[in-house]
């Protein structure tokens, strides 16, 4: 049999068939399964492509059963795999999931220069069979089975694959006031949504006897049971949409020193295939041998994203302070040209079509300081050049995925005029990572202590305050109750339960996975801030292989950071920095921690005159700008961040330097960058940086706890009485009751005849507070009543409790509207570097930090944390408020020379203190303030040094030059009124203990909304 055109129909029909479950070799066919995660979706695509890549020369098959055909198959692609894989892995895996028909079916088939997976394709389709391509082979199934039998697969789809249908908050009739009327067919309250099996069937996909399907949308997980065919079709309906996990290339490069004859065999080797990782494991494993004269020089982790340069310094700069004095009576002075020494690398990676290989443009620059014998200024006072020995390389290179490529081979900067026959050989390793996108945190998934009953599951939410009254409408009312209107069913043995945040349900799949889309959907409405945790710890050198290969390996590094933490516990690692801040997607925001140092620089002169003299400064401490781009996801972050970290040693300073863009999964801590001193006297140690990134949705602060279940009522249309202050827009109506009627009735119009028609009846005004409210929409049953006080402009109703409700609703939706100020209260507190990290790791996840607020203030009383500083601003919404609390310093900010070559100084006094300036703005009928806010604090006194220079005439002239010492955090945010905020986190600098100790300061804000003629209650029973 030869090719033919039935070969297009063939692919049609294997084409759906690439949609069956995952499964074992035993598996049976009724197991469910999981999601496919992103390496087993790279692990299909390589076997396909494999599949198309091994050429099979001749099949040719007369009368031969299913396995037969299966077996010559399974051995062609064993004898024609060219590809790298180790011997036992070769070829292509067939695995039989279901037997062949139980008529003996016989194949004929004649074919030449054949792709293996067209071959394939013929061979099930003369054996009544289907295939897909599995993770780990290729499934086959018999066809008959495959189209009748139900089959349950979970696929992986965004959370907004069933999003709340066209939900509009503003759609939603909130106010009896309001004259928005109300969805057609919709009733009162509820959220319009379609079910997941009607947008499945509106897709073409049919659910017959014995179907279903499930979506939680915090997990991302749809689940559904079918048959075969029309599962394939949701396969590719989800594949059409398909989450495509982001993906992120981590970088590790790895200088090892050793004995030139060892290291020029390594490059032979090395030179004999594509993949020098072998090589680079056997030079490792001599470096960890004791007395091995191999030895690891250097190293360094980054990450970037595909197109995007990234760079990373791990340097020694000297004191930019000159050593000698500038000396204006010579026209030639001129200082020495201090570079810094360590290691720059740039590189740039880009995934190519395969999705597999990487092309690496890269600039490695290695310095190493190396005095020089004539160091001592020459006799006409100039200062000989300092030779600092440096290697530098540019190249471009093609680098597959998982593999590493020995880049260059040279001796050690400083050895290359002496005999020493050492060399270092310099490796890069690469790993393309897919950002996984795990279960939300409020699903936490606690299994119950209890079994449920049959039939019911049980799951555990975690819900903050005020998420299900931010999506309650018209008016807030039971959880139960609100969500039974939503269509949500308490069958026989269901439980809900709400305890502090966490709320345990037992219920149908169907029920649970409906209350997780409106909790996704009020997580979605929600404003968001992201929240940044970073902390730079330096660890001994043995951590660096179990690092450097967790990063290599995922993308996230819970594990390994929990680990770090227990070693800064036990006193083997020190904390070097520890920063928080928060911000809203799309604003660049900056926090620094640092030591402000200014001197005295000069410029050689182009002429005969003398040097130019000018103030420059030098930033010691913590820097870390970040801009963070929330994704369609909601959990997803696109991160462009510098950091900066210097720490002083005797005669230099240690400098960590990184500039990124990558790609977050809110919640993970990533390992950013991962650094070993270059030929230092710390070469014992690494410096590695952690990076956590949570997205924190915002809801307003409810004025009462949520209830889960009413009270129970005897009689539910039982009548209450309750004392309201209405808004001025009710109070208008009101006072018009007890006022005359500004205009006289009027009878026949006097300039008319007695011929004129009546006069029309003029409308009267209300005759009773119920009127009115009725008139607004209110509705009044039997016995209702209601009294409205002209005197204290008080409202006295009796109806029902939903009623009742109603009007509460809408008179916080007016008071929400009347004119405001936004006050904000700034306090800084300082305390053990451990108690502050672990409450800023608990904010991270939360919109309101008043219960870590409250812990520092009862630790302050208590005395083991120092209230530093208060200061409170109240300003008009869209306007700018400043306050300067401390004292002013003044300090020279500019040196110039006059036309005589005299030095002109200009001071400028700089606050010292708690600085704070701010511009809150405040949306109509909004609980929220958005807030772009600079908070300043110096954590200690300024210090001033003395730095000097000789004058044209000769004489010594002294200038004092102060340096500040600050943290400062530049950001926008979204806070709710009536809640607190950690702000910023940071460790001080300029005191002995700070750098002995282990002690942070926090900045935690308060935020108030401050509604004129605010009422002093809602209502009052």
């Amino acid at each position: 049999m030869h090719r033919s055109s039935s070969l297009l129909l063939l692919l049609a029909i294997i084409t759906l068939a690439h949609g069956a479950e995952p499964a074992k070799d035993k598996a049976s066919p009724q197991s469910p399964a999981t999601a496919q995660s992103p390496l087993e979706l790279a692990a299909i695509a390589r076997l396909k492509q494999k599949m198309n890549e091994i050429i099979i020369p001749s099949v040719h098959f007369e009368n031969a059963t299913l396995e037969q055909a299966l077996e010559f198959l399974r051995k062609k692609s064993r004898q024609l795999d060219k590809s790298s894989a180790p011997t036992g892995t070769k070829g292509i895996k067939l695995i039989l999931r279901q037997p062949a028909p139980q008529e003996e079916i016989r194949i004929t088939l004649d074919l030449k220069d054949v792709p293996f997976s067209e071959a394939l394709l013929y061979v099930t389709e003369l054996g009544q069979m289907v295939y897909r391509v599995d993770a780990e082979g290729v499934i086959l199934s018999d066809r008959h089975a495959y189209e009748s039998e139900r089959h349950t697969r979970t696929f992986r789809v965004p959370p907004d694959f069933f999003s709340v249908e066209d939900y509009d908050p503003s759609n939603v009739p909130t106010d009896p006031f309001a004259t928005t009327a109300l969805a057609p067919n919709t009733p009162a309250g509820k959220i319009p949504r379609k079910t997941p099996q009607q947008i499945l069937e509106a897709a073409g996909i049919t659910f017959p006897e014995g179907s279903s399907v499930s979506f939680n949308p915090l997990t991302g997980l749809l689940r559904v049971t079918n048959n075969q065919p029309n599962l394939d079709l949701v396969e590719a309906l989800c594949e059409s949409i398909l989450y495509h996990p982001p993906k992120i290339i981590a970088l590790t490069l790895t200088i090892i020193e050793g004995p030139g004859d060892l290291v020029r065999q390594i490059n032979t080797d090395a030179s004999k295939s594509a993949d020098a990782g072998r090589q680079l494991t056997s030079l490792l494993d001599l470096a960890h041998k004791p007395g091995s004269s191999v030895r690891v020089a250097g190293h360094a982790f980054i990450e970037t994203k595909s197109g995007y340069p990234v760079t990373t310094e791990a340097v020694s700069e000297p004191w930019l302070s000159n050593r000698a004095p500038i000396d204006l009576s010579s026209r030639i002075s001129e200082t020495a040209d201090q570079q810094p020494t360590g290691l720059c690398l740039n590189l740039e990676p880009s995934i190519q079509a395969d999705g597999q290989t990487i092309d690496l443009k890269l600039d490695l620059e290695l310095r190493q300081f190396a005095s020089s014998a004539t160091d001592a200024p020459h006799s006409d006072g100039t200062t000989p050049a300092t030779d600092i020995p440096s290697h530098h390389l540019t190249s471009s290179l093609m680098i597959r995925d998982g593999t590493t490529k020995l880049i260059g081979i040279a001796r050690p900067p400083g050895l290359q005029q002496k005999a020493n026959d050492t060399l270092w050989a310099a490796f890069i390793t690469t790993a393309i990572r897919y950002v996984e996108n795990p279960p939300h945190h409020l699903a936490l998934g606690i299994p119950s202590t209890s079994t449920p009953p049959k039939g019911l599951s049980s799951i555990t939410f975690q819900i903050p305050e005020g998420l299900f009254e931010s999506i309650m409408e018209p008016a807030p009312k039971s959880l139960k109750d609100w969500l039974i209107d939503q269509g949500v069913t308490f069958p026989s043995g269901s439980v809900i339960e709400l305890k502090n945040d966490l709320l345990q349900i037992t219920n149908t799949q169907e029920n649970i996975d409906t209350i997780s889309t409106l909790i996704a959907a009020a997580v979605h409405k929600a404003p968001k801030n992201v929240a940044v945790r970073l902390h730079t710890v330096r660890l001994p050198s043995s951590y660096l292989p179990k690092l450097s290969q967790a990063a290599l390996n995922s993308t996230d590094q819970t594990a390994e950071w929990k680990e770090v933490e227990s070693a800064a516990a036990r006193g083997e690692a020190v904390f070097l920095e520890s920063a928080f801040f928060e911000t809203k997607s799309g604003t660049r925001s900056s926090h620094v921690a640092a030591k402000e140092c200014y001197f005295l620089a000069q410029t050689p002169p182009k002429d005969k005159s003398p040097p130019a003299i000018s103030l420059k400064n030098q930033t010691l401490g913590s820097s870390l700008e970040l801009e963070p781009t929330l994704g369609a996801d909601g959990r997803t972050i696109e991160v462009d961040y510098n950091h900066d970290l210097h720490v002083t040693a005797a005669d230099s300073i240690r400098a960590l330097k990184t500039r990124s863009h990558t790609t977050m999964h809110e919640g993970e801590i990533r390992l950013i960058a991962l650094h070993q001193d270059l030929c230092s006297s710390h070469a014992d140690h690494i410096w590695a940086t952690f990076l956590q990134c949570n997205v924190v949705p915002h809801f307003p602060r409810p004025k009462h706890p949520l209830k889960v279940t009413a009270l129970a009522s005897a009689n539910p249309d039982a009548l209450e009485t309750k004392t309201y202050y209405p808004p001025p827009e009710i109070l208008f109506e009101l006072h018009k009751l007890n006022s005359p009627s500004p205009f006289p009735a009027m009878g026949a119009d006097p300039f008319g005849t007695n011929d004129s028609p009546a006069p029309q009846e003029v409308p009267q005004s209300p005759k009773s507070p119920q009127d009115v409210l009725k008139k607004l929409g209110f509705t009044f049953p039997k016995g209702s009543l209601s009294h409205f006080d002209a005197t204290t402009s008080t409202l006295t109703v009796r109806n029902t409790p939903a009623n009742h409700a109603l009007i509460a609703a809408a008179i916080e939706k007016h008071i929400l509207a009347l004119p405001s100020t936004v006050a904000i209260t700034t306090h800084v507190l300082q305390g053990p570097g451990p108690l502050l990290r672990s409450l800023a790791s608990q904010a991270s996840h939360k919109s309101d930090h008043r219960t870590e607020f409250d812990e520092l203030l009862t630790a302050a009383k208590a005395g083991t944390v120092l209230h530093l500083d208060t200061a409170r601003l109240e300003s008009k919404p869209g306007t700018r408020a400043i306050t300067n609390q401390g004292h002013e310093h003044k300090a020279i900010c500019e040196i110039t020379l006059d036309e005589k070559g005299q030095p002109v100084l200009k001071q400028e006094p700089r606050p010292v203190g708690c600085n704070v300036e701010l511009e809150a703005t405040v949306s109509k009928d909004s609980p929220f303030v958005d807030l772009i806010i600079s908070a300043e604090y110096h954590t200690a006194p300024p210090l001033e040094h003395r730095e000097h220079l000789i004058a044209p005439q000769g004489h010594r002239l002294d200038f004092p030059l102060t340096d500040f010492f600050t943290s400062k955090t530049v950001t926008g945010i979204t806070i709710p009124s009536g809640t607190a905020r950690l702000l910023s986190l940071y460790r001080p600098t300029g005191k002995p203990e700070f750098e002995k100790q282990d002690i942070l300061q926090a900045i935690f804000i308060t935020c108030d909304i401050l509604r004129l003629n605010d009422p002093p209650a809602a209502a009052v029973k």
